[in-house]
């Protein structure tokens, strides 16, 4: 029979081990390398997988295209153009689409994003940091058609998908921007974060003459701290511009957006 080993590792009588999850399955093989291995030194190897899967992730790394986050380099190769239809239907139909429905949840872009990136970067956790970006891309881009009858309200259609695209692309690049704000690495900005970016947001295309007064335009409950959302929205007003490209068709949709 098959014991259990730290939520980890089952091995049988003959020293045969299985995974039990594909993190452990992969990090097990890379640990043990064989398939038959005595019961301590398959304990030794769940110890080791415990210790590595507690550990809470590293921070995003600047190790994209010319110091970008790998994350919005990635975002940058996404099918957005119109001559790349065949890219985006298989990107919708073999990665995103899980159920077959013609509609996307928020759950399924996270994950489809997630697989995607992990397919190009080999990071399984390449898109962990992003969820506020594709959260803000995900309600921009449903009801982009129009169509709000049944379950166009709450879903992004096929239709929408390449806007959703765009979106991301847009959103990860302002996210990159508010993560180096973001000293305190809270996810929040305050105001000495802000007035002490002052150079980098004028290298990004932005001056800002009286920061105080820029800060309220943000904080608008006015609790001296500004989330991605907020800082997002002021950022496309102001033209923030991290990765130097021309804007994509259907990027200026995002500055007609509902005010929060």
């Amino acid at each position: 029979g098959l014991k259990l080993i730290d939520d980890t590792i089952e091995i049988g009588e003959e020293g045969d081990w299985t995974p039990r999850s594909e993190l452990a399955k992969r990090d097990a093989t890379r640990i043990l390398g064989a398939h038959k291995y005595s019961e301590d030194e398959a304990r030794k190897a769940a110890e080791e997988l415990r210790q590595r899967m507690a550990r809470p992730p590293p921070p995003p790394t600047l190790d994209g295209m010319g110091g970008m986050p790998a994350w919005v380099t990635i975002a940058q190769q996404l099918p957005t153009g119109r001559e790349q239809k065949a890219e985006r239907k298989k990107l919708f139909d073999n990665l995103m689409d899980i159920n077959w429905n013609g509609f996307l949840s928020l759950a399924e872009v996270d994950k489809g994003l997630s697989v995607h990136f992990k397919l190009i970067s080999g990071d399984p956790i390449a898109t962990k940091y992003c969820k506020p970006a594709i959260l803000r891309a995900f309600q921009a881009a449903k009801n982009c058609s129009g169509n709000t009858e049944g379950e166009n309200e709450h879903y992004v259609t096929r239709g929408e998908f390449r806007l959703l695209l765009v979106f991301i692309q847009r959103y990860f690049e302002l996210f990159a921007a508010f993560k180096r704000l973001d000293t305190g690495i809270d996810q929040r900005i305050n105001y000495d974060e802000f007035k002490m970016a002052m150079s980098s947001l004028r290298g990004w295309g932005v001056v800002v003459r009286n920061p105080a007064k820029e800060f309220g335009k943000m904080d608008h409950d006015g609790g001296g701290q500004v989330l991605f959302d907020e800082f997002s929205e002021w950022a496309l007003k102001r033209g923030l511009e991290l990765v130097d490209d021309e804007p994509e068709e259907g990027e200026e949709r995002l500055l007609r957006l509902p005010k929060r």
